[in-house]
This record gives structure tokens, sequence and C-alpha cells, in this order.
């Protein structure tokens, strides 16, 4: 069975195979030969797991092979037809916990036993577990609905040599990993390369119930903040901690910080100007404050909108309509400006990007700032979301690559 970050690593490699536009080639057989091994020092030699050979070819799912290591961990696959757009994935489960191999390609580049599938010890405490880094951008500002749109990145590493198992058997202490967000955040959205796992809500935040092994693993999540004043607060107890932590919100949006977080300055990304925010350690359970203030209001027409809920007119005849126009119109003088990050248009094609993450995270805030002005339906919005949050995991796993 592929379990979810199994799946999640398949997905990328779709998504990427389906930007690629490389051109197939004729097919050939070829064999697979590997190892699979014990990561954890001093434990026993690996023998009698299946393994599973999953196989893709013009980006879909041909096949799946499944064999049984030998006593050294050795195991082979034959007879694999492959050409260019061919790939696979190697899984196992080990311990509960299922394992799975980078995506494999060019089989003709492979020597006999290059492929290692490696599998780890579990472990209970969470004290080879860090942050190594956590970065938070605020996307988008929809002052008429008075919504922040929030991009969250963490880098959780297990530096050790086993894999962490969560124990929920404790309810006083349990562990398993927590992850803050600020009161009142909605429409929580989390994606992860990690094993297969379930997201929970907690006090002051979410948390996973997913084994983490050995290694570095990206975690994506977004949400919306609903705000009722021009202030937002979203301080935090980072339990965690963090090697390195970052801020960014777009110079456009007019909203200003009062934190404890150093002023790192201002940066381009993307076609925009963000302020960036920082520091370079957050010591487990430090509080970080961060308090947005001069968030955009609605307009007097917006608020009118909201007030006459223009949005569904069926219950409004047309002369009322014109007539509070009209007025709006004529007797109150308005600038009506709505206040909106310069974005880039959303784009499969980013290979003439400086930066392909900065691209990716404009594309997710041109596409919240669409749907939230009504451009776009909400299934298309969603599905659209998922993929450009997938591309931008991918990036980040390969910038650390």
């Amino acid at each position: 069975m592929i379990g979810a970050g199994t799946r999640l690593g398949i997905t990328l490699f779709l998504i990427l195979s389906a930007f690629s536009g490389i051109a197939s080639a004729q097919g050939y057989s070829n064999n697979l030969s590997g190892r699979v091994v014990n990561g954890t020092a001093g434990a026993a030699n690996v023998e009698g797991l299946e393994i599973s050979l999953h196989s893709f070819q013009n980006d879909k799912l041909v096949g799946t092979q499944t064999t049984v290591s030998r006593s050294d961990g050795v195991f082979v696959f034959q007879d694999l037809l492959t050409d260019r757009l061919a790939s696979y994935i190697l899984t196992t489960t080990y311990e509960g916990v299922p394992y799975s191999s980078e995506v494999i390609v060019h089989l003709e580049a492979i020597n006999e036993l290059d492929t290692l599938l490696t599998v780890y010890e579990p472990t209970r405490t969470l004290d080879d577990l860090a942050i190594a880094s956590s970065s938070i951008f605020i996307l988008d500002i929809d002052e008429g609905n008075r919504v922040i749109s929030v991009l969250e990145l963490a880098t959780i590493i297990n530096s050790g040599e086993r894999t962490f198992i969560p124990d929920m058997s404790d309810g006083a202490n349990m562990a398993f990993l927590r992850f803050p967000l600020p009161e009142g955040a909605t429409n929580l959205e989390v994606q992860t390369e990690l094993p297969t796992g379930q997201v929970l809500q907690v006090n002051e935040g979410f948390g996973l119930t997913t084994p983490v092994p050995p290694g570095e693993h990206g975690v994506i999540s977004t949400y919306t903040a609903i705000y009722s004043g021009s202030t937002f607060d979203f301080s935090r107890i980072m339990r965690m901690g963090s090697e390195r932590f970052r801020l960014l919100i777009a110079e456009s949006s007019g909203a200003k910080l009062d934190s404890n977080l150093e002023d790192l300055g201002s940066t381009s990304l993307g076609g925009s100007e963000y302020r960036v925010f920082g520091s370079s350690l957050i010591d487990p359970d430090q509080n970080v404050s961060m308090l947005l203030s001069g968030l955009p209001q609605p307009s007097f027409l917006q608020r009118s909108q909201e007030s006459l809920n223009l949005n569904s007119v069926s219950g409004l005849t047309l002369i009322t309509i014109v007539a509070v126009v009209l007025i709006i119109v004529l007797v109150v003088p308005l600038t009506i400006g709505r206040k909106k990050f310069p974005r880039t248009p959303i784009s499969e094609d980013t290979s003439e990007r400086a930066d392909a993450q900065v691209v990716t995270i404009d594309d997710i805030a041109e596409l919240d700032s669409q749907f939230h002005m009504g451009k776009i339906a909400k299934a298309e919005y969603e599905d659209l979301r998922k993929l450009l949050k997938s591309r931008l995991l991918h990036q980040t796993l390969n910038e650390r690559a």
C-alpha cells in the first residue's frame, strides 16, 4: 500500500513531468537491482521484506510489481519496459512505517545494486527532532472581506538514526509533531512529504501523527485569518524552537509589524516588494511577538455592499441598487482604490524565472486574490491551489538537495 508521503512524492513527480515536455523515446527492456538496508547503527540486517516497484509511463501508473528481499537485503526486478518518460518508485514497510525511494529514471544509467532503499528502527522520543527553518508568508490581504491568506513552510530535521513514531498512549504527555497557528485560523490545509498520518487540532495550532524518518522533511500549511479591526496578532510560542525564522509582508499591503523580530529590510520577490523580519535562532518555548497593524479596511462601497448583501441581489430591485450607487457617487466623494499585491500571472512554465519558489508563492497569492474577487470558481481554485502547493514543496526539497 502506498502511504500518503509516497503518494505525495508520486504526485509531485507527475506534476513536474507534465511541465517538462520531454519527448518519448523507443522503449526497451531493463532490470533493476537494489538493496534494502537498515540505517540504524548496530541494527540487524533486513531480510524478507516485501518490496514494491511502482512503474509510471506517460504520467500514468502502469503497474506494480512485488518481490522479497534476500538475506543480504538484495532484491531484483527484471524485464522492465522503459523509455525517457518511464519512471519508478520503490516502497516497503518496516516496523509499521512505510518507506520509499527517490523517483528512479534512466535505468540504463544505473549500475547493479546502485539503488538503496533505507529503513530505520523506531523510537518514541522527540529528542532528535528539530525545526531547521520556519517561514511565514502573508500572501494576500482582502480588505473587502477582512481576510488574510497565509502560507507557512517548516523544515523538520531528524538528526538521529531512528524513525520517530508518535506516542498517543499517554493522554497527558502525548508525543507528536506540533505546529503553532494564530488564534482564529480557519481553512487549514497541510501537505507534507512525511509518511501517512493525521492532522489533529490542538491548543494553539495543529499536530501531525506521522512518523518522521531521519533526514529533512518539508511541511507546508495554508490557512486564512479573519480580522475585525485594524490589527491582527500572529504571536506564538515556538514549542520546538527554530534555527531560522522569517516573516515576509508585502509592502503594498500597508500593514506594519510590532515584533521582537529583527527588521531585515526589503527584498523583491516575483516583482513584489516584501518587508522581511526574522531571527537566526528561536529557542524552544520562546514567544515570538508579531502584531500586524494598519490592516486595510473595506471602502464605504464595500461596507454598503455588506450591509445590503449585494453579493446576492435577488432580494433587491434594480432601482434600489441604482439609487444606492447614485447616493454613493453624488453625495459621498470617494476614491475607491483596492490595495492589492502586484502579481505575476499564474504560469506553468517557470524555466525563465530566477527563483521558482518565489514565483510559485506569488502564483498562490495571485490565485487567492482572484478567488476572493470572485474571478475563479471554488472547485477550480481548490484544485489549482493544491497543485501549486505541491509544486512549492517539490521546489523546496530540490533546493535543499
